[in-house]
C-alpha cells in the first residue's frame, strides 16, 4: 500500500494540496476539526483524486476515494461556514419550538408519527443541510456530485461509503471500517 500512497502523493503535491494522504487520513480518520482552514485540502485532494480516478495509472485508484474525501471535507466545511451555520440553526430552532410544544424529547429517535409540523421541519433541516453541501460541493467544481447529492441521496451515501472504506483500508484503519 505504501506504493499506492506515494503515488497519490505525487498526484496531489502538484495540485497544491498542502497535506499528504498520511495527513489527510489522520485529519479525517482521527476526528480532529480543530483546524477547519485545512478542509480546503482536504476537498482539494478529493478533486484531484476524482478526477485521477478516470487516468490510466499504474496502480489502481482505489474506488471512489476522491469521492469520499470532497464529500467529507465538503460536509464539514458546511459545519464551520457561519452562515451556513445562521441557517441551519434557523431550522434546528423551529423544531427545538416544536418539540417542546408537543413534549417530544429532542433526543428521541424519530419514528414516522411525530406532528407533520415536525416531519416537514426535519425534512427542511435535511434539505437545508444537502444544499448547503452541494454549494460547497460546487465551489470545487464538482457538480456531478452535488447534482447526486440532491437527487439521490441514496446513491451518494453509496459511493460515499465506498470511498470511506477504500480509504480505510489504503490508510491501514480497518478498525473504523465498522463506523458509519
Amino acid at each position: 500500500m505504501t506504493d499506492v500512497i506515494e503515488s497519490l502523493d505525487h498526484l496531489l503535491r502538484p495540485a497544491g494540496v498542502g497535506m499528504t494522504l498520511e495527513d489527510i487520513g489522520d485529519y479525517t480518520f482521527g476526528g480532529s476539526m480543530a483546524d477547519p482552514s485545512r478542509l480546503g485540502h482536504v476537498l482539494r485532494a478529493g478533486v484531484v483524486l476524482k478526477q485521477a480516478g478516470t487516468l490510466p495509472l499504474t496502480t489502481p485508484l482505489p474506488p471512489e476515494l476522491g469521492f469520499f474525501l470532497a464529500g467529507w471535507a465538503s460536509e464539514h466545511s458546511v459545519l464551520h461556514d457561519p452562515e451556513a451555520n445562521r441557517q441551519l440553526d434557523l431550522v434546528a430552532e423551529r423544531i427545538e419550538q416544536i418539540e417542546a410544544r408537543y413534549n417530544i424529547p429532542a433526543d428521541r429517535p424519530r419514528s414516522g408519527k411525530e406532528p407533520p409540523e415536525l416531519i416537514a421541519a426535519d425534512l427542511e433541516f435535511d434539505v437545508t443541510s444537502d444544499r448547503l453541501q452541494a454549494d460547497w460541493l460546487c465551489r470545487y467544481r464538482l457538480d456531478d456530485m452535488a447534482e447526486l447529492l440532491l437527487t439521490d441521496h441514496e446513491a451518494f451515501g453509496a459511493r460515499y461509503e465506498t470511498g470511506r472504506r477504500a480509504f480505510a483500508e489504503l490508510m491501514g484503519r480497518g478498525d473504523i471500517l465498522d463506523d458509519g
